[in-house]
C-alpha cells in the first residue's frame, strides 16, 4: 500500500443507472467527498474510468477541485476500454481524462480477461476509504465491495431500499 493511503478514496459502482439514480448519486457523492476532505484529510480520489457511476464520481471530484487542493487519479483497466462506447461517452471521458491529475493503466495494452478485476483491486489496495453505488449483491461492484470489506476499508454505499449486501459492514446512504 502507498505511504499516503489514509488520504485516498476509491469509487466503484454500476455502469447502468436511471436518470434519478444518476442525479441523486451525483449530489450524495460530492457531499461525501467533501466530508472526507474536511474531516478525514482525503486529498486523492481514485476512479476506475468506466461509464456510469465512475464518471459521475469523477465529475464530482472535478467540481471539488475548484474549492480544495485534491487530486483525481484514474485507474484504467486497459488501453482500449472505450472500444464499445458511444461517441458521446468517449467525448465525456476525454474531458475527464484531460482534467485528471494522473491516468494509470493497470494493463498496458488491450483488454484481457481479468483486467477490470485487477483494476478494482488496485483501487481498493491504494485507498482506505471508498464510495460506491450498489444495488445488487452480485457482479463486479459487489465483488469490489466484498474485497474492500475483507481489507477493512471504510466504505460508504449509496444504494436503494431493499438492497441486500450479505457481506461486510458499510455506511449506507439511500438514494
Amino acid at each position: 500500500m502507498s505511504s499516503n493511503e489514509n488520504q485516498r478514496c476509491f469509487f466503484t459502482g454500476h455502469r447502468i443507472m436511471s436518470k434519478y439514480e444518476r442525479g441523486r448519486a451525483a449530489l450524495l457523492t460530492e457531499s461525501l467527498c467533501e466530508k472526507l476532505i474536511l474531516t478525514r484529510g482525503v486529498t486523492e480520489f481514485i476512479s476506475g474510468g468506466a461509464i456510469g457511476y465512475d464518471h459521475i464520481a469523477a465529475l464530482a471530484v472535478l467540481r471539488l477541485k475548484k474549492k480544495y487542493p485534491v487530486r483525481l487519479c484514474l485507474y484504467l483497466p486497459c488501453r482500449d476500454r472505450a472500444a464499445r462506447w458511444s461517441g458521446a461517452q468517449i467525448r465525456e471521458w476525454k474531458t475527464v481524462e484531460e482534467a485528471a491529475d494522473e491516468c494509470r493503466y493497470i494493463t498496458d495494452g488491450p483488454y484481457i480477461t481479468g483486467c477490470m478485476h485487477r483494476r478494482n483491486r488496485a483501487m481498493v489496495d491504494d485507498a482506505v476509504y471508498g464510495i460506491a453505488f450498489c444495488r445488487s449483491g452480485y457482479g463486479g461492484t459487489a465483488a469490489t465491495l466484498r474485497y474492500a470489506a475483507d481489507k477493512g476499508r471504510k466504505t460508504f454505499v449509496l444504494t436503494v431500499p431493499g438492497t441486500e449486501l450479505p457481506f461486510g459492514t458499510f455506511y449506507r446512504r439511500y438514494i
